[in-house]
Order: structure tokens, then sequence, then C-alpha cells
């Protein structure tokens, strides 16, 4: 008998120096959306934003993709992406609101 997956849901950013795309996902009918564009000064983004689409959309997975050159490596942008996803981590375990 096969085993049963519950449906999930992701929140997916698209990190950048002006402006985050977000996007939402899920597996009940394997579909995606673009769900807004958060504004960024110099890659610092508007929290406040950021934790209320969390608390909307209340995803099992939060995503982060990482810019890489075309060669495949990692560039400055990269690393303001990982510090972005750690920042985002600290935010979803240190929000008061259950995940």
């Amino acid at each position: 008998m096969p085993e049963s997956t519950a449906p999930m849901s992701a929140i997916g950013f698209d990190f950048g120096l002006k402006q985050i795309g977000v996007a939402y996902g899920q597996t009940l009918t394997n579909t995606a959306k673009g769900l807004s564009i958060v504004k960024a000064q110099d890659g610092i983004p508007q929290w406040p934003s950021i934790g209320l689409l969390l608390d909307r959309w209340k995803p099992s997975l939060v995503l982060v993709g990482l810019p890489l050159n075309m060669d495949g490596s990692e560039s400055e942008l990269s690393t303001r992406a990982r510090k972005f996803a750690r920042r985002l981590d600290c935010l979803l375990y240190t929000s008061p609101s259950p995940r």
C-alpha cells in the first residue's frame, strides 16, 4: 500500500538588492503562483511585509533561491542571499505565531 503524504505548501523568495520576489506553491494541486514583490534597500527587505506574508500563507516550507554565476560559482549576491535566508530562519523561529 503506498504511503500517503499530507499536502505541503511552500513560499519561495527570489532575493535581490532592490526587490525580492515571493511565490507560493502547494502539492495538493501541484501549482505555484507569484504572490508579490517585497521592496528592499541594498538587500535589506521590509521585514514586516515578509512577516505578514508568512503569517497569511502559513507555509510548511520556506525556500530562498541561490543566485549563481553562469559558470555555477557563487557571487557576492549568493552570499547576500544566504544571509537573507539565515535572517529569515531567525524570523520563523522567533515569531509569536506557531508554524
